[in-house]
């Protein structure tokens, strides 16, 4: 009895395996979906589900279905896209934060209710102010 079992594992055993590539589906998105653009310099799944894709040519949010595109300002009264190097990072609270290395000491941050990105200006706070922001890292020693 011991025997047929062993004979029975080891001949269904390569099926189990086999079967288990057909779960898992990828689905590519692009600029023909809506991707602002086909550099990608960060990726990031937000506690909420949401995929932030982040681009040279703006910011994409993935639902599953379908991308968003959004190009935060860096003036309030300017309406063009910025083209510059992104970066992102969600906080432990769920805040999602955006930086550019090019717009100097300007950080956003997403508001999820009115979705949209607020601006909030660090030159004040800078003592260089033509350092741009390179990472977004949140201290956890608190």
């Amino acid at each position: 009895m011991r025997r047929l079992l062993q004979t029975l594992l080891i001949v269904c055993l390569p099926f189990a395996i086999w079967a288990q590539d057909f779960l898992t589906q990828y689905r590519g998105v692009t600029v023909t979906d809506g991707l602002p653009g086909s550099s990608i310099n960060q990726v990031l799944q937000d506690k909420k589900g949401f995929i932030w894709i982040a681009t040279f040519n703006g910011i994409a949010r993935f639902d599953g279905h379908e991308i968003k595109t959004y190009h935060p300002a860096f003036q309030s009264d300017s309406l063009t896209a910025p083209r510059d190097y992104p970066t992102l990072h969600e906080s432990a609270y769920g805040k999602l934060w955006l930086g550019y290395i090019l717009a100097k000491n300007k950080v956003f941050q997403y508001d999820y209710s009115q979705d949209t990105f607020l601006l909030l200006d660090l030159a004040p706070l800078a003592k260089d102010p033509s350092i741009g922001i390179r990472a977004i890292w949140q201290d956890t020693t608190q």
